[in-house]
C-alpha cells in the first residue's frame, strides 16, 4: 500500500514540474509582448493622469492668481501640485477601500505626481504640427 501512495506522490510531483515547465516557457516565450503591454499600460495611465491634472490645474490657474499670486501651471508650481493631488488622491483611494497607507506607497505617489508635473508637455503632446494653433 505503501509503494502505491509513494508512486502516486512521485507522479503527481513531476505532473506539477511539468506543469510548472510549461508555465514558464509560455511566459518566457511571450516575454516582449508582456513587457509592451505593461510599457503601454504605464503610459496610459500615466496619459490620464496628465489630462486629469491638466484639467484641474487650468481650471485652479485663476483661483491660484488672484488668492496667492502664482500661476499653477508654471513649473515649480505645477510640480509641488500634481506631486500632492497624486498623494491625496492615493491616500482618499486608499481610505476608501480601507487599505492601510505605507510610507513607500506615498513615495510612488509623490514620485507619480512630480512625473507629470516635470514631463508636462513634452513627454504627453508630440511637437510639431498642431492643428488649429497660431504659431
Amino acid at each position: 500500500m505503501g509503494g502505491l501512495f509513494v508512486q502516486i506522490c512521485l507522479g503527481s510531483g513531476l505532473l506539477l514540474l511539468s506543469l510548472i515547465g510549461v508555465v514558464l516557457s509560455v511566459f518566457l516565450r511571450n516575454l516582449p509582448q508582456v513587457w509592451e503591454f505593461v510599457v503601454r499600460l504605464v503610459r496610459k495611465i500615466f496619459m490620464l493622469s496628465y489630462r486629469f491634472y491638466c484639467i484641474l490645474l487650468t481650471r485652479l490657474e485663476p483661483f491660484g492668481e488672484e488668492v496667492f499670486g502664482i500661476q499653477c501651471t508654471s513649473n515649480p508650481y505645477r510640480t509641488l501640485l500634481t506631486a500632492c493631488f497624486s498623494t491625496l488622491l492615493g491616500c482618499l483611494i486608499c481610505l476608501v477601500f480601507q487599505w492601510t497607507i505605507r510610507f513607500w506607497f506615498l513615495g510612488i505617489l509623490a514620485l507619480h505626481g512630480c512625473f507629470i508635473g516635470l514631463a508636462w508637455q513634452d513627454f504627453f503632446e508630440p511637437a510639431g504640427l498642431h492643428m488649429g494653433s497660431e504659431e
